[in-house]
């Protein structure tokens, strides 16, 4: 593949932090406690947080997972990717003060029933993980014909998803509580579609990012190819 495009979601995609700063956050009731076997590829993400960047490489390395390049993404953070030799998937770990506080993974795949099956798989894991956690909630869907429909709960995003499922082609959804983010995504662009699922720990996290939480942030297009290893 001669270039990689991906789209990563917002760091913080919380301008919902200031506009429902006011309503009951969204809680999930259906059970009492969360079951971590719900969600175990969050877990593996977590996993990757407050590690430096020596530890990241070995992890990454055993992984089977090859460093294709590192670029700022402002005067605190770094962006490392890493990429599978057959590009079927691919890992971007953001880095402040060595110590890394964002860890998304991207499926790459060009059918879109995969795809959407890994979305729906990375939103089951968003969702099994914030049941009985107290917690803000961003939703937004665009379909060939309507763009950018927002929610404030998951339910009402799922129903537009679904009756939507054949014309989506943009969609994120994202949970926000005191210390952690978990966002899960999905785009197909150019032939190459990519859900991916995001992990934020906010104990690691520097001051600048969390000030952005005070700020409506929109989702963010990087593309990698200024520093991708040609």
């Amino acid at each position: 593949m001669k270039k990689i495009i991906f789209i990563l979601c917002a760091i913080l995609s919380v301008g919902v932090l200031n506009s429902c700063k006011d309503e009951e956050p969204e809680k999930l009731t259906t059970n009492n406690v969360s079951d971590p076997s719900k969600y175990k590829s969050i877990t593996e993400l977590k996993s990757y947080t407050g590690k430096t960047t020596l530890e990241i490489d070995s992890i990454m390395s055993e992984k089977g997972y090859v460093f294709y390049g590192e670029t700022p993404l402002d005067e605190t953070t770094n962006l490392r990717l890493f990429l599978a030799s057959d590009y079927s998937g691919m890992y971007e770990l953001m880095i402040a003060k060595d110590t890394i506080y964002v860890s998304v993974f991207a499926k790459m795949t060009t059918v879109r029933d995969t795809g959407l099956y890994y979305f729906e798989k990375y939103t089951d894991e968003c969702v099994a993980k914030m049941v009985g956690v107290n917690h803000e909630y961003e939703g937004v869907c665009s379909t060939d014909i309507v763009l950018d429909s927002s929610f404030t709960t998951h339910q009402n995003f799922w129903n537009f998803y679904i009756q939507n499922k054949s014309t989506v082609n943009i969609c994120n959804e994202t949970w926000v509580t005191n210390t952690e983010v978990v966002s899960s995504y999905f785009e197909e662009d150019e032939g190459t579609i990519m859900p991916m699922l995001m992990y934020v720990n906010m104990n690691y996290a520097p001051a600048s990012i969390l000030g952005e939480l005070t700020k409506k942030t929109s989702l963010k297009k990087i593309n990698p190819s200024k520093f991708i290893k040609k």
